[in-house]
Order: C-alpha cells, then structure tokens, then sequence
C-alpha cells in the first residue's frame, strides 16, 4: 500500500481524484464498475472527468437501509454535479434505492446479485472504488465487532457473499445496512482510492497501520490484504 499524506485537504482531494482520473484514462475502454463510499469520498467526484470512450457502470460500495434520500447513499449520489453530467455516458447504473415494501434482506441481495451479474458479464473488468474510514475503523458498512468475533466472521467473511444486510444496532446511527463484505474487498476490488481525513480519525488510523492480521475490532485492516491501494490522507503519520 502506498500512503500519501498531504496536510492540505484541498490538494489531497485533488491528488485523490487525479488518481482516479488516471486510473480511468490508463484502462480506458476496458469494463470499469467503479463504487464510490458516501461522506467525504463524495468530494473526489466534484472534478473527475468522464470520457465518451470510458466503459464505467457506476454504484456505492456500501449502502443505508432507507427510504429517506438524506440517507440513502445512492440518493445522494444521484444528486451531485457528476452523477447529473455524466449519467448518459455512464454504460451502467446500479440503482441501490430502496424499494417500497423491501426487506433488509431481499435488498442486500439484489445489490449483491448486480454485482455478480457485472462480474459474470465483464468477466476481463475491473472493480474500482473510493473507501473512507470512520473514527471506529470501520470501512464500508463493516462495523467492528470485538466483543463478538463469531458473529463477525459471519456477517461479513462469508466467501459466499459479496453484499450482506444486517442490524448494526447502536455501532452506528445508520443500523440497517447493506453493506460489500471483506472477501468482495479482497478478491474483486482491483483497485481502491482510501480516503481518510480528520484528526478525530487519527487514532483509528495509527491501529490501522499497525496492522495484525486481525479485522474484527478494526475493519479497515482489510485494506492491507486487498490488491492494490492508495492511502490519501491529511493525517501526519509517525
């Protein structure tokens, strides 16, 4: 993993989106599902450019469990500038609001069905995505689960199955998730912008680098084991 620490947030976003603009020039035509994470992830969009040639389907990494367009991340998606100016040059969009009557568990498998269904159909493609981190190290909609390692290993480590729906119970004041689980991060997402800021997340991401192997009492481990990352942060590393 390469870590660039840059104390000015606006030239790390800027980097960060380079990055991925990069990214997105080098592997141009080729299949792209690029899955962006919601909060400040969101800010990498505000520049990034798409061209008519590039091949990208577009989804979120991790979803909320809800009707409400203020919660649901892919509500929001829909809202900035770049989902608006790019939508009909996107090859794909893998809608993830939710459906009137649908239950947790149904949602999370149609989101984990699409992305299946993207893989299967893309099998030379790639999987590109943007990862925050809270300030309890958890990535995605992975919560920590260190009083409970059973219960975690099989919510979220279950090669079987991409996305998983779960009750986060008062780990977050999103509960009801769905959320792509460890072996997705570590085996499909080919490449991952991880995007951390704000010194309230300065001692999750000292226990990050410190890593043990261990994921369940701070998910972002995870990202050790994935295939290729880039660390932006504005926070200074010792």
């Amino acid at each position: 993993m390469k870590a660039i620490v840059v104390r000015d947030k606006d030239k790390l976003r800027i980097l960060a989106t380079d990055s991925l603009q990069y990214l997105f020039q080098k592997n141009q035509g080729k299949p792209i599902l690029f899955l962006t994470s919601g909060g400040s992830s969101f800010s990498l969009l505000k520049n990034l450019k798409i061209s008519h040639k590039d091949n990208i389907t577009i989804g979120v990494l991790d979803e909320r469990y809800s009707l409400d367009v203020l919660v649901n991340n892919f509500s929001q998606l829909k809202e900035t500038n770049f989902f608006k100016k790019y939508l009909k040059q996107f090859n794909g969009v893998i809608d993830t609001t939710v459906k009137e009557g649908e239950s947790l568990e149904d949602f999370a498998e149609r989101i984990n069905i699409a992305f299946k269904n993207w893989k299967r159909n893309n099998a030379r493609g790639i999987v590109v995505a943007t990862i925050g981190m809270g300030s309890d190290g958890h990535i995605s909609g992975i919560m920590p689960f260190p009083e409970n390692e059973v219960v975690y290993e099989g919510l979220f480590n279950n090669p079987r199955n991409w996305v998983v729906g779960y009750d986060a119970g008062n780990k977050n004041q999103y509960r009801h998730r769905a959320t792509t689980t460890l072996p997705f991060l570590r085996n499909e997402v080919d490449f991952a912008i991880f995007y951390v800021t704000g010194e309230e997340k300065k001692q999750a991401l000292g226990v990050f680098l410190a890593d043990d192997r261990k994921t369940d009492d701070v998910p972002a481990r995870v990202i050790h084991q994935m295939k290729d990352v880039i660390l932006f942060t504005d926070i200074e590393i010792v």
